[in-house]
């Protein structure tokens, strides 16, 4: 289940040449530096005129979504993957 956060985070990523979205590589949240081991998916959505960039990754072992606001330039830690049970 997704753990909602909405927080922003310092984000550093790669531009492949031929790729049609960044790649982040790593990200500080909290005062801590995560490091992207695998971006496993990228979702594009719009709302209204912004155009949203959700990505699926694993840093430093935890499954956590990340968000690109194209409106205000910026990254979010979107949430957190937790079990349930």
């Amino acid at each position: 289940m997704l753990h909602p956060v909405n927080q922003p985070v310092d984000l550093e990523a790669v531009f492949p040449a031929r790729a049609p979205y960044p790649r982040p590589t790593g990200f500080r949240w909290q005062g801590r530096r995560y490091r992207v081991e695998e971006v496993h998916l990228v979702h594009e959505r719009r709302e209204g005129a912004t155009r949203l960039l959700l990505y699926s990754v694993t840093a430093d072992g935890a499954l956590i979504q990340l968000l690109y606001d194209s409106s205000r330039a910026r990254w979010y830690l979107d949430g957190v993957y937790v079990e349930e049970g």
